[in-house]
């Protein structure tokens, strides 16, 4: 009633492979050992229990049954129990009733280890003491709408390479109920020193070399207003995490690019994600960060874009060369900006989200040698159109200074103001949500302006 299964030289097939309700297996089996099987129990109450389970040279294809029509699916849940996992040169291809890969692997080696399975899905289902995987040409379906590939896995002795890997949406755009859709890829992920318990998953380092994301929007603003998921009780902490020479791209659901970057290099540390960093605008908390980013084009609606030639942001400080606000376009009822800086530096940044609230703080900002061109609309803004409400949020700066700037201001082609040459410095400004709706915006303690070259058409 209880004891150990030896198969040798097994093979297995379908006797109707035409019925597409029934499970399709088809393969063969060098070798099958199962060790402490209660076989009582896996007959006559389906509850599978084993202390080992080794599989061995085994080529095998699985086609799951189809449902019948008005047929739901079945919520129970098989009651599978192994301590112990082994697969040596294993090939599996298993798709689902509708012909969709589940998983498929090839050369497939797995070794886990005092396997624990947890009932609570709020936390990871399954544990191990010790695991080592490697396998090639790795596809896994996702769900109906996303899949993962991996040319090769290798995973032992608490580290993690993924070679090129890719999580690619597998239908249309106009088919996703969401906002965004996500195609990533990287060259090769590495993690090292990584624990994974039912509660937490820890890991020393995480890099991705060439990461490529691209965003691709489906025009809709879907939000799930019935949202019961409930509250994680996981906690994930990674000392670093670093991407290398990635890229970047958004479009919309006409296809347009609306944002981009090429080349950025990127590190954090010490980043916690838990039950409480998750309720906040910024689902996790990190100490340090240090970015790169090259060639970034933003467009922000249909008259204005910006291009940036290179940012670098270390810390608390960062710096921002060729800044560019481009005007794509004229408007009758909205001014166009067309600005350019040599450089713009912000010292000091301890900005952060507070629950939901954002608390900008600033030691300064610093605009170097600005050009700004100002198209004004030729007609006046009606006193009934609303501006939009920003998030909620206060703003500390302790100074703003510009150094070199010039203005000019044209409407219907005639030049309405030109400065040539304006310093200006604000000290201790203050903004929040409330006074951002005024007219002024903001309040300072002191201010200095001195301008040079001043022609108004008054």
């Amino acid at each position: 009633l209880k004891g150990n299964l030896t198969v040798n030289d097994l093979e297995i097939t379908t006797k109707n492979p035409k019925d597409q309700y029934v499970t399709q297996i088809n393969g063969k089996i060098k070798n099958l050992n199962i060790t402490d099987l209660n076989i009582w129990k896996a007959v006559f109450s389906k509850k599978y229990h084993a202390d080992q389970f080794t599989l061995t040279d085994s080529d095998i294809k699985i086609k799951l049954a189809a449902l019948k029509k008005d047929q739901k699916p079945s919520n129970k849940k098989i009651d599978l129990h192994i301590n112990n996992i082994a697969l040596h040169n294993v090939n599996a291809d298993i798709e689902n009733g509708l012909g969709k890969t589940v998983f498929k692997g090839q050369r497939i080696n797995v070794n886990l280890k005092d396997i624990k399975q947890s009932a609570d899905g709020n936390k990871i289902p399954i544990a191990f003491s010790e695991f080592k995987i490697d396998a090639e040409n790795v596809q896994i379906g996702v769900n109906e709408f996303y899949e993962i590939n991996a040319k090769k896995i290798d995973a032992a002795n608490k580290t993690l390479q993924l070679v090129q890997f890719h999580l690619k949406p597998i239908q249309a755009v106009a088919k996703y109920n969401s906002k965004n859709v996500f195609d990533f890829s990287t060259q090769n992920l590495a993690a090292k020193d990584f624990n994974i318990s039912q509660d937490s998953l820890i890991v020393s380092d995480i890099t991705f070399t060439q990461p490529d994301l691209k965003v691709y929007s489906t025009g809709k603003n879907t939000l799930d207003k019935s949202n019961n998921s409930k509250e994680i009780d996981l906690k994930i902490g990674l000392k670093n995490i670093t991407f290398q020479k990635g890229k970047i791209n958004v479009f919309q659901a006409n296809k347009e690019k609306t944002a981009s970057v090429e080349n950025f290099n990127f590190k954090m540390s010490d980043i916690v994600f838990d039950k409480n960093t998750v309720k906040e605008k910024i689902p996790f908390r990190f100490t340090k960060h240090d970015i790169e980013a090259e060639n970034i084009y933003f467009k922000a609606d249909q008259l204005q874009a910006v291009k940036i030639k290179s940012i670098v942001s270390r810390n608390a400080n960062i710096t921002i060369d060729g800044f560019q606000v481009l005007a794509l376009g004229k408007s009758s009822t909205k001014d166009v900006f067309s600005v350019s800086t040599d450089q713009i530096k912000i010292l000091n940044n301890k900005s952060r989200f507070i629950g939901q609230k954002l608390d900008i703080k600033l030691d300064g900002i610093e605009v170097n040698n600005p050009s700004v061109q100002i198209t004004s609309a030729t007609k006046n803004k009606k006193k009934n159109q609303k501006d939009t409400t920003p998030p909620p949020f206060t703003a500390h700066i302790g100074f703003i200074r510009i150094n070199n700037g010039k203005v000019s201001q044209k409407k219907q082609n005639i030049e309405k103001l030109a400065v040539g040459k304006i310093d200006l410095k604000l000290d201790k400004i203050f903004s929040n949500t409330e006074l951002f709706k005024k007219d002024i915006p903001f309040k300072t303690e002191k201010n200095y302006v001195n301008a040079k070259n001043i022609r108004l058409d008054a």
